[in-house]
């Protein structure tokens, strides 16, 4: 009965949630691109959500990782995101909280002009380069069916994006509140001492782009994954599609369909899991990202 409350208590909190947003109340006409998308704003804005195998986790997890983005345009960001990681109560229901709580940019002229900022802001020492704090996310993961001989894994994850990254007015984050719920089914192969696994996802995602308007987008993404001992490889393809695309004008500019692919290394030493990793837009997100870092994982059972 403990464990249904606390569900229910931590839905309704991102439920809640969702309305929440700074950005500044400026109407906007609903049939133009609002060009509040991944494509025009800094790399850790709201980028394409990373993929679960479809699994939850038996272990608290406290992760730290490094990640340097390389803009296509120019646009360099070097930030830190730290993400904490436990069952509430048991394995089947995760926590996960993640923020990347500080980011170092520089802008080249040419991103600049890219992301339309105004001509008096560009004359603003912060809008070519600084330091901003990022967007919270808080994560509920349900592992709602065990996998079995015919029937795969599946996890259901609803997610809240805050509304605490600054620099709206230079494009580096939102400044507004955004959510998505995806359900990932995986399936396992053993194969000796190799374990190989495939999973897909599907959902919805969703952020406030201008007053009373909010763009609607439709997540997918496909997962293989390889174990090995101590060693962990995978390798995705994920993305959404907004609204904005489809039904405003003029369409090429929205720029809010953005596809990523990511391939990542983790080798589990004892307690400690090194991790490394390279991230590639392949349309509407122009960065690539190279990630670094190690996670501390505390084992409940002992």
């Amino acid at each position: 009965m403990k464990r249904k409350c606390g569900i229910v208590v931590i839905l309704l909190m991102l439920i809640t949630n969702i309305g929440y947003s700074q950005t500044p109340l400026v109407p906007y006409p609903w049939h133009l691109t609002s060009q509040i998308s991944p494509y025009y704003f800094g790399p850790c804005a709201f980028p394409v959500p990373e993929m679960i195998d479809g699994t939850t986790q038996e272990d608290i997890s406290i992760e730290l990782t490094s990640n340097g983005f390389i803009g296509y345009q120019g646009d360099y960001t070097l930030s830190f995101r730290p993400q904490y990681t436990m069952p509430l109560y048991t394995p089947r229901v995760n926590i996960s909280l993640w923020w990347p709580v500080v980011e170092w940019y520089r802008y080249s002229d040419e991103r600049l002009k890219v992301c339309r900022l105004d001509p008096l802001v560009r004359t603003n020492p912060k809008a070519r380069k600084g330091v901003m704090v990022g967007d919270v996310y808080v994560s509920t993961n349900i592992h709602v069916m065990l996998e079995g001989e015919y029937k795969p894994d599946i996890t259901l994850r609803a997610v809240l994006k805050t509304a605490s990254g600054n620099g709206y007015d230079i494009a580096r984050f939102y400044d507004a509140a955004g959510y998505f719920f995806d359900a990932t089914a995986g399936k396992g192969k053993q194969i000796g001492e190799h374990q190989l696994r495939a999973a897909i996802s599907g959902g919805f995602l969703c952020w406030q782009s201008s007053a009373g308007r909010q763009n609607d987008a439709i997540m997918y993404g496909m997962l293989l994954s390889w174990r090995y001992k101590k060693l962990y490889l995978s390798y995705s393809i994920s993305g959404y599609s907004g609204w904005e695309n489809r039904d405003c004008i003029p369409a090429e500019l929205a720029m809010d369909q953005p596809v990523e692919m990511k391939t990542q290394l983790r080798y589990r030493v004892s307690k400690w899991e090194m991790i490394a990793g390279y991230q590639k837009g392949l349309r509407d997100y122009p960065f690539h990202q190279i990630q670094i870092g190690a996670a501390y994982h505390i084992d409940l059972s002992k």
